[in-house]
């Protein structure tokens, strides 16, 4: 019996929705494959007490969590409810202790597994995930394979799972990047992220215009502040885990795209 069934004083199920898309996560294998956090900025793991601790790697059934300085937080085989946070953004989640390693003095890693009882700790998570997939994946395509006009030394092309685009202009002998689009797929709509003078914009692709996502620029801005919150998390989390030449390539890009996530609606950037 789990603590919210503890807590209510009867058993609780999960939502049909919940199955659901449990059932397509495993069908796909996607379960328990990880996703390494590359920058350990990005989410935290709140526990009782204020014990806040670094997501190392997360998947849909557990996480890794860094605590500094405290020498056992937790123990072996203990539930809590937890707070998983991602760049501002926040779910609860019931969490249980399936190994504890002491890796420094005033360090301990921790694995937890996931308990899903409703769809919002689930979708939270997927939303995470999917992206993060997404740009793993991203391989560099040689020059012979481009079009003509991304052929030259400037340029620089990947293409992941999604399908997942990024293709980047770098100034000739400083390899500053001078623009870029990331372009991917968000449940099933075309989106986009363009850079170019310094000014990252947010573009949701009509689907007439897929024929045309190398042309740079965005076809239709984000209709809602809800829209453009959507698609800078999911462009932000794709670039977070793509290969490190990418991420170095593109870092004007995330530093904006987290700039106008984590400051308060209607703030400056």
């Amino acid at each position: 019996m789990g603590l919210f069934d503890k807590l209510l004083g009867r058993k609780t199920h999960r939502s049909d929705a919940v199955d659901a898309e449990i059932a397509a996560i495993v069908k796909d294998g996607r379960m328990h494959a990880r996703m390494r956090l590359h920058d350990d900025t990005v989410a935290t793991l709140t526990l009782p007490s204020h014990l806040i601790g670094r997501v190392v790697d997360i998947s849909y059934g557990g996480i890794a969590v860094s605590f500094v300085g405290a020498k056992s937080p937790v123990q072996e085989g203990a539930q809590f409810e937890g707070s998983l946070k991602i760049l501002g953004a926040s779910t609860a989640l019931l969490v249980t202790t399936v190994r504890v390693v002491a890796y420094q003095v005033d360090a301990t890693m921790v694995g937890f597994s996931l308990h899903h009882q409703a769809a919002g700790g689930l979708l939270f998570l997927r939303d995470f995930i999917e992206p993060s997939r997404c740009g793993q994946s991203l391989a560099l395509i040689a020059p012979e394979l481009r079009q003509a006009r991304y052929q030259g030394s400037e340029w620089h092309c990947w293409r992941g799972d999604g399908p997942t685009d990024l293709i980047a202009q770098t100034q000739p002998g400083t390899g500053v990047l001078s623009e870029a689009i990331l372009t991917f797929r968000l449940n099933k709509t075309y989106c986009e992220l363009t850079f170019k003078g310094g000014v990252l914009q947010v573009g949701i692709i009509r689907q007439e215009d897929e024929s045309s996502l190398l042309n740079g620029t965005a076809r239709a801005m984000a209709s809602n502040v809800d829209d453009e919150v959507r698609v800078l998390r999911a462009g932000l989390y794709t670039l977070l885990a793509s290969p490190a030449p990418c991420r170095a390539l593109s870092a004007p890009m995330m530093a904006l795209a987290r700039a106008r996530l984590l400051v308060p609606a209607g703030g400056a950037v």
